[in-house]
């Protein structure tokens, strides 16, 4: 297949348009808002579980935990049965429906029915993180190594804008039909049912332009047998490679922090900050839409930042971004504050994201087995984001503020630029 090929390349840019809405809407914006408004008792933000009292957040963090845990000792072995039969496409097909369902059950999600709430989280994040690595795999196989910063920020622009239309939209419904709180709770179900409409719909589009078997590989009998075998070789190969080995530990660290920061984003505003009476949720939406609109910004300028400094100056400079976020969460409480945490916030999410992907792509040695090679990738990922959801959730459920959590992140990324210095030593390539 010659890569370059713009009409493959927009079909993988539209996956990111299609799904970045899950990210968005389940994980940041409207989903946290409505669980918080039904997984309570009694007035109160506990939930009992399994004879445990749990913060609701915490206990959501503990079911995502599951879930990226459960991807990230399964997706090895996918990924190399997919590279042993070139079924890359069919995979990233079963994980994409997997998610659809979950948001869309989701609908089914009222008082009395944490259950159905949990579970469809459950899948819908499964779906969303287990489609990651062989859309990921995708990017060195059809773009050359020049255009690969400025296409995996273009994907990651493409997500922004197409999931910040989609909320805009849901915005404009909760103005116009959500005059009460239960009028409100309406909307923000069909929401989800319209969620899964949209990934489904335009995931569809790329799948007719993602070339189903780049490199023609035969079909094998043993899936798993094939699969296992896959990843042990590529394992093996690794320790080859002493400067992937090396940017994986330096990625672990600060993906940690990072991901972990996106991911409870919203959480923190609802319960930390004060927001004028009754317009919470409404801010913290458009506080989100703005993370979006400047993560494009982010995004384009990190690709400028890589090709001009080089990809690890570019990486230093969005974790020491983070690093002062994190000091800056710790000390805020009002929204105008929040605003400007919501900003910076943002301007790392887009750079960070995109040119983490794309450095690692350079780092790849000359192989066919991309998918293999991307599940330790997301396996690293995952592994970062079981941590950090576990860090930041274990010291809010000791403290009962989510402020200590927040500063501890900052040593995180302490060791995260500690590590990225010594490998810009070692690395003349990024």
């Amino acid at each position: 297949m010659i890569k370059n090929d713009k009409r493959v390349i927009k079909g993988w840019l539209m996956f990111d348009w299609a799904n970045s809405v899950y990210p968005l809407v389940i994980l940041s914006t409207v989903f946290p808002v409505y669980y918080a408004s039904i997984a309570v008792e009694q007035g109160k933000d506990i939930i009992s579980l399994f004879g445990i009292e749990w913060e609701n957040t915490v206990l959501l963090d503990v079911i995502l935990s599951i879930s990226y845990l459960l991807v990230a000792f399964m997706n090895p072995i996918l990924s190399g049965i997919a590279d042993r039969t070139g079924n890359k496409k069919m995979f990233l097909k079963i994980f994409n429906g997997i998610g659809v369902v979950g948001c869309m059950s989701l609908f089914f999600f009222i008082e009395g029915r944490i259950w159905v709430g949990l579970l469809g989280s459950f899948l819908a994040s499964i779906g969303y993180s287990g489609s990651l690595v062989f859309y990921n795999a995708y990017l060195p196989e059809i773009v050359t190594e020049d255009r690969q910063d400025e296409i995996s920020a273009k994907g990651f622009s493409y997500g922004y804008i197409g999931s910040a239309m989609f909320l805009i939209m849901v915005l404009v419904c909760t103005h116009v039909f959500g005059d009460t709180e239960a009028e409100k709770q309406v909307v923000f179900r069909w929401t989800f049912l319209t969620l899964g409409v949209w990934w489904l719909g335009f995931a569809a589009y790329s799948f007719k332009r993602l070339p189903a078997n780049v490199y023609n590989k035969s079909e094998s009998k043993d899936w798993f047998k094939s699969g296992l075998k896959e990843s042990k070789v590529v394992f093996k190969d690794l320790s080859n490679h002493p400067v992937l080995k090396k940017y994986l530990l330096s990625f672990f660290m600060f993906s940690i922090a990072v991901q972990t920061m996106i991911l409870v984003a919203a959480f923190f505003g609802a319960k930390e900050i004060h927001f004028p009476e009754g317009k919470k949720g409404e801010y913290l939406i458009l506080m989100i839409l703005i993370i979006q609109f400047i993560a494009i910004v982010g995004a384009r300028t990190f690709a400028w930042i890589s090709e001009r400094y080089g990809n690890i100056n570019g990486l230093l400079f969005g974790v020491t971004t983070y690093t002062i976020a994190c000091i800056w969460a710790y000390f805020t409480y009002n929204y105008i504050s929040f605003l400007f945490l919501a900003s910076l916030v943002g301007f790392g999410m887009g750079g960070i994201q995109s040119l983490a992907r794309s450095t690692y792509s350079k780092f790849l040695p000359e192989t066919e087995d991309h998918a293999s090679y991307f599940s330790f990738y997301d396996f690293v990922e995952k592994m970062s984001l079981v941590i950090g959801l576990l860090l930041f959730g274990g010291l809010e459920q000791l403290t009962g503020s989510q402020r200590y959590s927040v500063l501890s992140l900052v040593f995180v990324f302490l060791i995260a630029i500690v590590l990225l210095l010594r490998l810009r030593k070692q690395s003349k390539s990024a």
